[in-house]
């Protein structure tokens, strides 16, 4: 038996489809639209794709979005290895709470890229930790990083954490949209 139905659902609705099979029940948890159809900019012509666990990017794909931002991230970077780990992480390829990625596009270049990551947790420690977001060079000053964060954050659910340099451009962007520095972070590395 096939069943058929045309139904209209708003944009950004996530929901679940129960169903038996072989006697037990299943359940599904579908994405939201915004989560599997880019989201286009009539102003610049570029477009927002997400990526998370319902919608991975190809092998492909996971390498540029990696190798952009090693490269934009400059000095304020991670070395190629902790950016892959990051992205097995947000797109749960590796165990995780999970997470997503945004790339914005021109055409088909990334000309920026955020990840978050869950953090499982929360009042005591955010719910997201936005690991990495980086503008290509050549389109710094246009407002796509203000985009890319609003876009990032709209998505988040919960409170959000991020590090920051105090030396980093940014900082001015985070400070503005609502971030503030509560805590002095501490670190002990172990090798």
């Amino acid at each position: 038996m096939t069943l058929a139905a045309n139904v209209l659902i708003p944009f950004n609705t996530r929901f679940q489809i129960s169903f038996k099979s072989s006697g037990s029940l299943v359940k599904l948890d579908i994405p939201d639209l915004k989560t599997i159809m880019p989201a286009y900019h009539r102003k610049t012509g570029m477009t927002i794709n997400t990526y998370d666990a319902f919608n991975r990017p190809s092998a492909i794909e996971k390498n540029k979005i990696a190798r952009f931002l090693h490269k934009h991230l400059e000095q304020y970077g991670d070395s190629l290895t902790a950016i892959n780990k990051c992205i097995d992480y947000a797109i749960k390829e590796s165990p995780s709470f999970g997470g997503f990625i945004l790339t914005l596009k021109e055409k088909s270049k990334i000309v920026g890229a955020v990840i978050v990551n869950q953090t499982g947790m929360n009042d005591y420690i955010p719910e997201n930790i936005l690991v990495y977001i980086a503008i290509h060079n050549e389109h710094r000053g246009e407002g796509l990083g203000r985009k890319l964060m609003t876009a990032a954050l709209d998505k988040c659910q919960g409170s959000v954490a991020l590090h920051v340099e105090h030396d980093n451009p940014a900082l001015h962007l985070y400070k503005n949209l609502g971030f503030e520095n509560k805590y002095l972070e501490m670190r002990l590395t172990r090798k």
